[in-house]
């Protein structure tokens, strides 16, 4: 089983839940440095959670960010010349197992996802040479974005371990600038296939729509 939230109104952060993740986490016995760490992951947790299940198609964010190539990707361009643009979000590109099976999920369904209109973007909080080894390694052939400073994850609210900073593994379709699907929890070796399928059931609504 896995995750798949389709998205058709803007979410919002609870405010409202904030308070309650305070008192909650204030009144267990725990070290002020633990306190904090938990403190941090059960707000993480509740926004992740309810900004994908507050429904509703968000705009995507506009970012022009320099890419492992050290060329410049724009997403907003992006958003205009393809059909679909998937954004995935992969822990670090030091990953020898998990991470590296996520991505050849999305490398082996590459030509597939093309057919749809749709690009692929890798986005991990490494530096843009720990990447390009990973390219290599992994045989990637899509761009690949180096988020040192956390920018792409915060745009996309993508949630980051309090402890290691890696980014939490999630992918967004994106359809004319419209964020339409959020997919979390899913196996690793099944992202790809995830997205192919939710690109598919969005094109056949698409063209039933016009039809």
């Amino acid at each position: 089983m896995f995750t798949i939230f389709r998205l058709h109104a803007k979410p919002q952060w609870p405010n409202a839940h904030i308070p309650k993740l305070r008192d909650h986490v204030e009144s267990l016995s725990l070290g002020p440095r633990i306190r904090q760490a938990v403190r941090l992951l059960l707000i993480a947790t509740v926004f992740g959670h309810l900004s994908a299940l507050a429904g509703g198609s968000s705009a995507a964010p506009a970012l022009e960010v320099e890419n492992d190539q050290g060329e410049i990707t724009n997403f907003l361009r992006l958003y205009k010349e393809s059909n679909y643009v998937v954004v995935y979000f992969f822990a670090t590109a030091t990953c020898i197992d998990l991470c590296v099976r996520q991505s050849f999920s999305f490398s082996v369904n590459e030509a597939a996802l093309k057919e749809y209109g749709a690009v692929i973007v890798g986005v991990s909080v490494d530096a843009a040479d720990t990447q390009r080894e990973f390219r290599k390694r992994s045989d990637l052939k899509f761009t690949l974005i180096p988020d040192l400073n956390q920018d792409v994850c915060n745009a996309f609210g993508v949630r980051r371990s309090p402890f290691s900073g890696k980014a939490s593994r999630q992918a967004f379709v994106i359809q004319q600038g419209k964020i339409v699907a959020h997919l979390e929890g899913i196996p690793v070796d099944s992202y790809g296939d995830a997205v192919l399928q939710e690109i598919q059931k969005l094109s056949t609504e698409t063209f039933s729509k016009k039809t």
